[in-house]
């Protein structure tokens, strides 16, 4: 994936500030039973590959994987109504000015101290949309036992995060919360909001049974959550933080 030599906007996606702040959600992968002619497989946004999910075995039933918290440095941008000096203008200043030369070399200085700030007239004129461009991934979106593990089957009346988690064993509301608390660094009022919220359906992929190469995989579920069309081995390198180019115009 891309780093801030090959591309990206910023050399860390850490430290929220004014334009940029942290977005989180939960997302859920619904793969099949096993299929005789299909396997399937979800996007590995680490390095944007897809990662293989089935099983070669005609009990398998159908499984949940679920992430339960991917978080990303997102960038926002600010729309000005009205662009003009009646909303704000940019302010210059040039306090002091100094000369300085050297006969040895022949070479004459000057030093010009520049100041320089802005002043809004009617903020209401501008608008801050958030949470337009991807600035980088955080947490949660690598293929990880603590990023992704397999909960409770798809059934009807589940929707919260906390209505995946298993009764007992290794993903219990307990233990996820451990992990939690340790991978992103959330306190329990945070912890608890997650668990809450509602889990939207991720991207799942599939090919012909006994493929092998990556081009072979196609869309089968698409994702209804946050990501959208950007949950995408090809639009990996975007959530990362890259710039880059198509040959037609992408929907992102």
């Amino acid at each position: 994936m891309p780093n801030y030599a090959d591309g990206t906007a910023f050399p860390s996606n850490e430290g929220a500030g004014y334009l940029n702040d942290i977005a989180r959600w939960s997302t859920k992968y619904i793969i099949p039973e096993y299929n005789k002619d299909w396997e399937y497989g979800i996007v590995d946004y680490e390095n944007g590959r897809i990662i293989n999910m089935s099983k070669n075995d005609s009990t398998t039933p159908s499984k949940t994987w679920i992430r339960p918290c991917m978080r990303a440095m997102m960038g926002s941008v600010i729309l000005c109504a009205n662009p003009g000096s009646a909303t704000g203008e940019m302010l210059f200043a040039y306090p002091s000015t100094s000369l300085s030369s050297d006969k040895e070399i022949e070479t004459l200085k000057c030093q010009l101290r520049v100041y320089m700030g802005c002043a809004v007239y009617q903020p209401e004129n501008l608008l801050r949309l958030p949470h337009v461009s991807f600035e980088g991934l955080m947490n949660g979106h690598t293929m990880n036992p603590n990023d992704i593990f397999q909960g409770k089957d798809e059934a009807d009346g589940l929707t919260k995060l906390s209505d995946y988690m298993n009764n007992d064993g290794d993903n219990t509301i307990a233990s996820v919360t451990t992990r939690l608390e340790n991978e992103c660094d959330m306190d329990t009022a945070e912890i608890d909001k997650v668990m809450g919220e509602t889990v939207y359906e991720g991207a799942v992929w599939r090919r012909k049974r006994g493929s092998t190469g990556s081009a072979e995989w196609t869309i089968y579920t698409k994702n209804t959550g946050h990501l959208g069309p950007l949950d995408d081995p090809e639009q990996c390198d975007r959530l990362h933080g890259m710039h880059k180019c198509s040959i037609a115009p992408v929907s992102v």
